[in-house]
């Protein structure tokens, strides 16, 4: 769903150009095109063109973008934008008990709805003749899908004219040129839209095009969006969440007047044409910014969706009060459809001149409708290609990415202390504790091997040789408490429409690693699952700094230090003047001071350590010492100044037991270059 509409190339396909064609007359700015078209056909006067070109085109998904690669079309993989029809249509919202279509937007959204309403070969006009309200609600009556009670299964069907997307109850009339809300009309759309809060809405909607400042359309949008939670929240019921599709903005084309134009071929081609374009420079309807609201769009459904990032799996913190949002980008391809606006080389003579923002219906509109389908019916079924390609992969990953992945776990590992019981916590790094509750994590016991494997016997009924998944070290779960339905899709073979109907797909049981230590031995806790990436700097650093020996252990908060320095105790700096009772014999009262504040601020260590050495005040021969001025030379690391290189002599006494030795170390410090 997140790809398809956004790689592929227009085609032109004169047979299957009649099946493009609407069964009935749209009565409308949209239609008139088309309806002049076709007289003049009808009378010979088209040079033998039966269709006009622009409705003869059809959207063809790829694996490339760019033309200097070979464009495969992906018809086979279920990418590809499946037709609407009012069959099928029916039998997905009577699946997913969504009982109104309603639409919300400016005058492209109108001609979506005129569209949709084409499609769906309805006969009666969507507004009276001459009727300056553009708003209008309708019902659609599903033949040969049955309800309960043997009644027909319908929806209503409803359009509301508002450009902003906002309230407002000043007055309003399009015929009389009355606009409420700057130069743009915004009919009232929250009673229309509550009216029916007791069943499940599927809910069209955009704006943008009317919108000239960025800080103007995120609030209208984001007012939208908090508006529809808060509606949501006040639905009788929770098993009937609405669905939007919010539609990305779609600017227009100019020149679009000029005579044979055809699609773009790709982004690249597009994109040239703006840059060169004198009228596209300066873009005086400021179409260019749809391209900065579609990403605030994008940002913030994303953000809104709340990717859990230790589980890799989306998390919506209160689900039963928000309404899904989903994106329906129609941008990708209908930017590349400079042809088929209302004002090209055959609008009618009414039609003001320069139009290259509407659409003549049929046309590339039509197409948004069956991108709105495909979509739709991937929500039902919770299809995620991408999910599935991860799964796939992983079962059969290349022997060497499946050893990075190993090497990888083993690496993070070895930060994580052992064994699971270690004295490493507290505010000194020295109190006992369970590493393994730090790392654990909620095990899930079904293996997609398993799942995967399994449920290969159609495949191998005509395929001797096995395609079996495997997995190493690192594992693949996923979550065995979702049960399989035990009814899938049409209970009847003449309602099955796709390769996708009849089918379960297991999305939503969760794609999550697994680790158990490989083949370490972790003590008792070798067959549990932890995650060793979550494990904190704030257990990691006391496990790994310098141990005195246990007659000292109640000085090993001198050696510990906390990571970020935001988190040292602002009383660090006391504690040594506070602990007097616990210096030991071999320390005079200013040796324990300077040795209790060598690591109390890391960036004094250094500092400290030569006012130390040039005062010796430290007994250098001990110990206790020695491990501590050791912790800060190697926590010191390299020096940033500005020489290349600097020497620093250290006159350390070193006493190894029994024997006393006088030692002149040489430390050299390499110095970076500032």
């Amino acid at each position: 769903m997140h790809v398809r509409g956004k790689i592929g190339t227009w085609i032109e396909d004169l047979q299957n150009a009649h099946s493009a064609q609407y069964s009935s007359n749209l009565r409308h700015y949209s239609g008139n095109s088309d309806y002049i078209f076709k007289r003049k056909a009808s009378k010979g006067k088209t040079g033998g063109i039966k269709y006009r070109p622009s409705s003869t085109y059809r959207w063809v998904e790829t694996n490339s973008v760019g033309l200097s690669e070979p464009q495969i079309p992906r018809e086979a993989d279920g990418c590809e934008v499946e037709l609407i029809t009012l069959d099928n249509l029916c039998t997905l919202l009577q699946a997913m008990d969504i009982r109104k279509i309603f639409l919300l937007g400016d005058s492209l959204m109108l001609q979506q709805a005129q569209s949709l309403w084409m499609l769906l070969e309805q006969e009666d006009q969507l507004t009276e003749p001459g009727s300056s309200n553009p708003n209008f609600t309708k019902h659609v009556i599903c033949p040969n899908h049955a309800e309960g009670n043997n009644e027909p299964f319908q929806f209503k069907y409803q359009f509301v004219r508002n450009d902003y997307l906002v309230e407002s109850n000043n007055p309003v009339d399009m015929g009389e040129n009355i606009q409420n809300c700057g130069n743009s009309y915004c009919y009232p759309w929250y009673e229309a839209y509550k009216a029916d809060q007791g069943i499940r809405n599927l809910i069209i909607a955009n704006t943008g095009l009317h919108v000239k400042e960025a800080d103007k359309f995120r609030e209208h949008f984001h007012d939208f969006v908090q508006n529809i939670d808060l509606f949501q929240q006040e639905k009788t019921s929770l098993q009937n969440n609405d669905i939007v599709m919010f539609r990305m903005s779609v600017p227009g084309h100019f020149g679009c007047e000029i005579p044979s134009l055809k699609p773009f071929s790709d982004y690249t081609e597009y994109a040239k044409f703006i840059k060169t374009n004198k009228e596209s420079i300066l873009d005086k309807y400021w179409w260019n910014n749809m391209f900065e609201y579609n990403d605030e769009v994008a940002t913030s459904l994303y953000k809104r969706r709340n990717m859990d990032w230790s589980s890799r799996r989306q998390v919506n913190p209160d689900p039963g009060k928000k309404a899904l949002i989903e994106i329906l980008d129609v941008l990708p391809m209908t930017i590349l459809r400079r042809d088929g606006h209302i004002g090209d080389e055959f609008k009618p003579d009414p039609v003001p001149a320069g139009d290259c923002l509407h659409y003549a219906l049929p046309g590339p509109i039509d197409w948004w409708n069956h991108l709105l389908y495909s979509n739709l019916k991937d929500i039902y079924f919770q299809v995620d290609r991408n999910k599935a390609m991860k799964v796939l992969y992983f079962l059969h990953m290349p022997k060497e990415y499946r050893a990075l992945s190993r090497l990888t776990f083993t690496a993070q590992q070895l930060l994580v202390p052992s064994p699971w019981v270690s004295n490493c916590g507290g505010e000194d790094g020295t109190s006992r504790c369970n590493i393994f509750e730090f790392v654990k994590v909620t095990p899930w016991n079904q293996r997609w091997s398993t799942h995967y494997n399994g449920h290969q016997g159609l495949y191998r009924r005509g395929n001797p040789n096995p395609r079996n998944g495997k997995e190493g070290d690192v594992g693949l779960m996923m979550e065995s408490n979702v049960n399989i339905p035990s009814t899938i899709g049409p209970i009847h073979v003449d309602h099955i429409t796709s390769r996708s109907d009849g089918v379960w797909y297991p999305d939503d049981r969760g794609i999550q690693m697994s680790w158990t230590g490989g083949c370490h031995t972790w003590n008792n806790y070798c067959s549990a699952q932890f995650n060793p990436f979550v494990i904190k700097p704030i257990i990691t650093a006391p496990y790994f700094a310098v141990k005195l020996p246990t007659s000292y252990n109640n000085h090993q908060w001198c050696l510990h230090q906390q990571v970020v320095p935001k988190n040292i105790q602002p009383s660090r700096g006391n504690r040594l003047y506070a602990s007097q009772d616990m210096r030991p014999d071999w320390l005079s009262k200013e040796g324990y001071l300077d040795y209790a504040n060598l690591r109390a601020f890391l960036h004094l260590e250094l500092r400290k350590l030569c006012d130390i050495l040039m005062k010796r005040s430290l007994p250098l021969d001990h110990v206790s010492v020695r491990l501590l001025i050791r912790q800060v030379l190697y926590h010191v690391g390299e020096i940033g100044i500005c020489n290349n290189k600097a020497q620093l002599n250290l006159e350390i006494l070193l006493t190894p037991f029994p024997t006393s030795t006088l030692l002149m170390i040489n430390l050299e410090f390499k110095i970076k270059s500032t």
